[in-house]
């Protein structure tokens, strides 16, 4: 009988990986879960001895504390099989909308956190012999610039091409596997960390399309995705012996995708002519 994996997920204590946490526990596998508010996780404490469950603090801001919580979770259990990384929040407000300062501290979460939990856990499944996987989380926008999203956007599109050059830069004997996981509109707690900014009164146009995506996203009404089938759905892909390197998690996803790329496909060959004997 084959020994349960051993999984490392931040951002466990809402949104998707607390879902995937749980649904990994079901399975019989055993969770690291890491997470600033770790009163969300005592349930789950409650239930799973620590055999089978790590809580261990980690604000992705402190390159400190990445390490500490991987360490933590190599002296309980000797060894690493999936690294799950899903902290990031959305600030909603247009590029002038939006002060630097505050476009910067979306950064240091959202792009500069995912990129050293990353390094630390590429390191441990080299040092450790037996590879792993590394899924990181991403978006819609990670792969389409949205109005009012801007930034947003550009932490996500950061992360998708930090992550894509990281799994190309793997040694194949290292057995480490990475992908990116682009989920659509889930019903999940995290919208409460969303930071609505006023906007100027240039943007408060109707015909402005930031106008738009800022009623559509006013109340959450617009997150329709179940995220414990989710969940369930990103446990059975990391059983793939050759996984891809993104994956769009929902419908709406997977027909934004299409459409992007077709409208990318149809842009560059409309100009494709100019690039002759150029």
């Amino acid at each position: 009988m084959a020994r349960p994996r051993v999984w490392l997920i931040t951002g466990a204590t809402a949104g998707f990986g607390r879902a995937v946490a749980e649904v990994a526990l079901s399975q019989g596998e055993i969770v690291s879960a890491t997470g600033r508010n770790l009163e969300a996780l005592q349930d789950l404490k409650n239930i799973y001895g620590a055999d089978k469950l790590l809580i261990s603090p980690c604000d992705v801001t402190s390159n400190q504390q990445i390490v500490n919580a991987f360490a933590a979770t190599i002296t309980q259990f000797s060894h690493l099989d999936v690294v799950l990384h899903c902290p990031g929040y959305a600030v909603i407000g247009e590029i002038e909308s939006t002060p630097e300062e505050v476009a910067r501290k979306l950064f240091e979460v959202n792009f500069w956190g995912t990129a050293a939990v990353c390094r630390e856990a590429v390191r441990v499944f080299r040092e450790q012999g037996s590879g792993g996987r590394l899924l990181t989380m991403s978006s819609v926008a990670g792969y389409m610039g949205l109005p009012a999203l801007g930034y947003y956007s550009a932490s996500k599109h950061a992360i998708e091409g930090m992550v894509e050059s990281l799994a190309k830069e793997m040694i194949p004997q290292w057995n480490i596997k990475i992908s990116i996981l682009q989920p659509g509109s889930f019903k999940t707690d995290a919208f409460k960390n969303y930071i609505f900014l006023p906007a100027l009164d240039v943007y408060s146009n109707p015909v402005a399309s930031s106008y738009g995506m800022r009623k559509y996203m006013e109340d959450g009404s617009f997150l329709k995705g179940d995220v414990t089938k989710a969940a369930s759905q990103i446990f059975e892909f990391t059983k793939l012996d050759n996984p891809p390197l993104r994956w769009q998690i929902g419908k709406d996803s997977v027909m934004a995708f299409r459409k992007q790329c077709e409208e990318s496909l149809k842009e560059s060959e409309s100009l494709e002519r100019w690039s002759d004997n150029v």
